[in-house]
């Protein structure tokens, strides 16, 4: 290598390294992106803190709506010590117990006020303003859009627009704008509103009492007449019956409240439904769960105050608890759904902690038990009437039988409770009844009352007081003898109401705790404890009138919704006749239909003398009598269509209770004039069982009747009555039969 070469390769050398120009150009791009980073930072501090302004202005517009929406009261008269309405000044002239929805107007209304910028809301280094605007809004009818009020009208609605303002960093204003509508609902409910400073409570069911003689309110605790916030009262509405096509079953449904008067808060509900049923015999099963009865148990609610509920029974699934089914076939099958528990649940078992019916007469340490035979393992027997109606044994595997079931709605579903036990029963003029309520009321709190008292712990439930030596009457009661007949005058119509009075099975500490009380005159019986029912039963119960001549009583086969008649008096003509209600004391009372056993054939009745004065009825004569129906007929007591041709009108009704009851009919014919009567409805529209062969049916006796249509499903019968003498009443009881039976 030359020295030329070297001295090149070691100036390169001493060549490396950053000039000072690229030195100058990297601080540049430097300072650059830091100035960029610098500026971002500041826009986002910027950001944060009008985000944060902003959020504070929407929690101010809402907490103001909310304190709007917080009213408890309606009218601008919030304040009883004096006369007339009231006006909202500032946020402090009236507390929240005293605010109104009428007090809702720009810049007015609740316990916040207007905020403006001589003093506004300070939070953080900012100031708020806030204000709010108000149009009020009502339906002109219930189908037309909302309109704006004018004048005087009472606002429905009120559409509040509410609006938060400030200055931001930069100096600029800002606004936030909510709106809302406030509806004028029931003050109590606004309570829900706000409970920021309770943590909330749980929602009020509110009651809406019903009015007399459908619905009576019981005072139970308390004082129901003045402003005691614990005086509770209690009532049953009316019963609702549903009932089958073929008139069959019924579901007899109401619901029984308990609420405090002077706020109408609900604090206990009830639900019961009653039915009827065709059940059949069935092998128990360890795969089938069913349910002893549902009962009611004394205990302590939360602030150590005896209570009772409604208790669900104990499960089994075994083969030896007798089970049942309900029959789905033939005109059977129209019974309620609620009977697949029915037939299911109602049977008693050995081992079981209560029965289904307590009052039921235990007879099994007897030769020969009826209502709890041998071998069916405690289970109480079940009957089903033969083709003459008489109810005879069904207790084997296949047997069909007839049933009744009392359910009561625990947590939310409906259970077989035990049965129904009616202790009273009244028929009360129902002109009365509304103008006298009181003393219906009372009635019924000293008879609960002297019930308890006469109940003998050691002989309960088998025996029970004997009702008809109770003291307790009515004060104003009707027509209590012949002399003393409640009055009415030809021709004119009134509504006789009957009320009953159910006490359920009670278990010995209750009762011990009841008869404490009762027997401590410084004590006041707590009849929230007591399991009574006061039901209106006007439209369930069976009336008869001795002599319809003198006044008629309606008594027409129950329908669905209530659009029968029962209990309807008419005065017909001169004279003192006694009017009567009766009702079968368990389960199928209710339901109105045939027994289900001997035991329950036990029934209270009531009657009351009615005497017509003004004038005479109509001289027109009349024929009437009973119409029963044999078992190979296939027909319920009432189904036959009764119609009256030219100048002759009919009515029906019913006598007698259980196997027993016999449908009536009563024709008033056009004096000195022939008249027909048409029989229609009576062959069933079903097969004779094993048969291709439907029913073909025969009104006896034969004599003055002409079949039309004879076998057809449009066959009727006409009866002809000569001339009949004026006044006069005849009888002509009629019996139906199968035709291939004869008469």
């Amino acid at each position: 290598m030359d020295d030329c070469e070297g001295k090149n390769m070691k100036n390169r050398m001493i060549e490396k390294g950053f000039s000072l120009i690229e030195v100058m150009i990297a601080l540049l791009i430097l300072a650059v992106g830091i100035l960029g980073i610098s500026k971002l930072q500041g826009t986002m501090i910027k950001s944060a803190s009008d985000a944060n302004q902003r959020t504070v202005a929407v929690s101010l517009a809402q907490q103001k709506i909310d304190d709007l929406k917080s009213f408890v009261l309606l009218t601008a008269d919030v304040d009883s010590s004096s006369a007339g309405d009231e006006a909202w000044t500032s946020a402090a002239t009236w507390p929240a117990t005293q605010q109104s929805f009428a007090f809702i107007n720009d810049s007015e209304g609740g316990i916040i006020g207007p905020a403006d910028t001589g003093s506004p809301i300070a939070i953080g280094n900012y100031a708020y303003t806030l204000d709010w605007e108000v149009v009020d809004y009502y339906y002109p009818t219930d189908l037309a859009a909302a309109a704006i009020v004018t004048g005087t009208i009472v606002p429905e609605f009120k559409q509040v627009e509410v609006t938060v303002g400030w200055t931001d960093n930069s100096g600029q204003p800002q606004t936030v704008v909510l709106d809302t509508v406030i509806d004028a609902y029931a003050p109590a409910l606004t309570a829900l509103a706000d409970n920021s400073s309770t943590g909330g409570v749980p929602p009020y069911v509110y009651a809406t009492p019903g009015f007399a003689p459908e619905v009576i309110p019981i005072c139970i605790s308390g004082d129901c007449d003045g402003t005691d916030p614990g005086g509770l009262k209690k009532e049953t509405d009316n019963p609702e019956p549903d009932v089958s096509q073929n008139d069959q079953f019924s579901n007899i449904s109401f619901t029984e409240i308990t609420y405090f008067h002077n706020t109408n808060i609900v604090k206990k509900q009830e639900d019961f439904q009653t039915v009827n049923c065709v059940c059949e015999q069935v092998s128990g099963s360890s795969s089938v769960t069913a349910y002893a009865p549902a009962f009611i148990e004394l205990i302590e609610d939360d602030d150590g105050n005896p209570v009772i509920t409604n208790i669900v029974g104990e499960t089994t699934a075994s083969a030896n608890r007798r089970i049942g089914v309900k029959v789905a076939t033939g005109q059977d099958g129209q019974q309620d759904d609620v009977c697949d528990t029915c037939c299911r649940d109602h049977h008693d078992y050995t081992g079981a902690a209560n029965k289904y019916d307590p009052f039921r007469l235990d007879d099994s340490a007897v030769g020969t038990p009826i209502y709890y035979p041998a071998g069916l393992n405690g289970d109480h027997g079940h009957f089903y009437p033969d083709n003459s109606g008489e109810l005879v044994a069904a207790n084997s595997v296949g047997d069909t039988y007839l049933e009744s079931c009392k359910f009561v709605r625990i947590d939310g579903i409906l259970r077989v409770a035990q049965d129904w036990k009616q202790e009273s029963i009244k028929v009360i003029p129902e002109s009365i009844l509304i103008s006298d309520v009181t003393d219906y009321q009372n009635y019924v709190t000293a008879f609960v009352e002297e019930y308890i008292a006469a109940i003998d712990p050691n002989s309960y439930p088998q025996t029970t007081p004997d009702t008809t030596s109770f003291t307790t009457t009515l004060t104003n009661e009707q027509g209590v003898d012949y002399a003393n007949g409640y009055a009415m005058n030809v021709n004119n119509s009134e509504e006789m109401i009957s009320r009953s009075i159910y006490i359920d099975y009670m278990p010995s500490d209750l009762i011990t705790a009841l008869q404490t009380q009762t027997s401590d005159n410084a004590l006041d019986l707590d009849f929230e404890i007591i399991p009574f029912h006061d039901i209106n039963t006007t439209k369930l119960a069976s009336w008869e009138m001795a002599d319809s001549g003198i006044a008629s009583v309606t008594n027409e086969a129950l329908a669905s919704n209530n659009t029968h008649s029962r209990g309807d008096v008419t005065a017909e003509g001169a004279g003192t006749t006694l009017v009567t209600v009766n009702m079968p004391n368990s389960n199928t009372g209710l339901t109105n239909s045939s027994n289900t056993d001997g035991d329950d054939i036990a029934a209270l009745e009531d009657d009351m003398y009615v005497t017509v004065t003004g004038g005479a009825a109509s001289t027109g004569p009349k024929m009437s009598g009973t119409i029963s129906m044999s078992g190979n007929s296939n027909l319920d007591f009432d189904e036959v269509t009764i119609d009256g041709l030219t100048g002759v009108t009919c009515t029906t009704g019913q006598q007698g209770n259980g196997a027993s009851k016999l449908m009536t009919y009563e024709c008033t014919f056009t004096t000195g004039a022939s008249g027909q009567i048409k029989f229609s409805a009576y062959n069933p529209t079903v097969k004779i069982r094993g048969t291709d062969t439907f029913f073909n049916n025969i009104i006896c006796p034969v004599n003055n009747m002409v079949v039309i249509s004879d076998n057809l499903s449009t066959e009727y019968t006409l009866y002809t009555a000569g001339i009949l003498a004026d006044g006069s009443t005849t009888t002509l009881d009629l019996n139906i039969n199968l035709q291939s039976d004869g008469c």
